[in-house]
C-alpha cells in the first residue's frame, strides 16, 4: 500500500503564554488553565479549530518535548454540530471514495452511516446515527440552566519540538 501523506499540516504552539492561560512550570510539570483554549484539528483538508472552555493543558517537559501531556476542557455544543459533525461526514465521505481504503472498511462505514446508501456522508446521517448521538451528546452544563451544553473532552499527547526547514 502506498504510503499516504496527511491532508494537511499546522504548526501551533502548545505552551500558551500567561496572556492566554493562568498556569506555571515548576520542576519540568507545566499546568496552565482554567481557560478558554484553542485545539487544531486536520481531519480533512480542511483544518479546523474547536474551542475548550475551560480548558486545561498540563504534561512533564523534558528538554523541548512534552510527555504525560493533558489536554482536556469542553466543546461547545454549538461546535460539534457546526464544525466537527459536518467535518466528519466529509472525512467519510473522502474514505468511501479513496482507492486506498479496502472494500471491507467501505461497507462497514456504509452501513453504519450511508442510510441512503448514495455515496455521501452527510451531518444529518452521521446525527441520526445512535453510536454517534450518544458519544457526541453534551454532558457539561456550563451556562448553569441544568442543560448539557458542551461535551467533555479528553486527550493524552507526547509533544517534541521541531523546526522543518523546506
Amino acid at each position: 500500500m502506498p504510503a499516504r501523506t496527511p491532508a494537511c499540516s499546522r504548526t501551533r504552539s502548545i505552551v500558551p503564554t500567561p496572556a492566554q492561560a493562568p498556569g506555571s512550570i515548576t520542576g519540568g510539570q507545566m499546568s496552565f488553565g482554567p481557560a478558554q483554549l484553542k485545539l487544531d484539528l486536520a481531519l480533512t483538508a480542511v483544518p479546523m479549530t474547536l474551542t475548550l472552555d475551560n480548558g486545561q493543558l498540563k504534561g512533564t517537559l523534558v528538554g523541548a518535548t512534552i510527555i504525560d501531556g493533558i489536554i482536556a476542557g469542553a466543546v461547545p455544543l454549538q461546535e460539534i454540530n457546526t464544525v466537527l459533525i459536518p467535518a466528519l461526514a466529509s472525512l467519510l465521505t473522502a474514505l468511501l471514495q479513496d482507492p486506498l481504503v479496502s472494500a471491507t472498511t467501505k461497507a462497514q462505514i456504509t452501513t453504519l452511516f450511508d442510510t441512503n446508501k448514495d455515496g455521501t456522508i452527510t451531518a444529518a446521517e452521521l446525527t441520526s446515527n445512535g453510536i454517534i448521538a450518544t458519544i457526541l451528546s453534551g454532558d457539561v452544563d456550563l451556562d448553569g440552566d441544568k442543560t448539557a451544553d458542551h461535551l467533555s473532552v479528553g486527550l493524552g499527547f507526547t509533544a517534541a519540538g521541531a523546526v522543518i526547514t523546506p
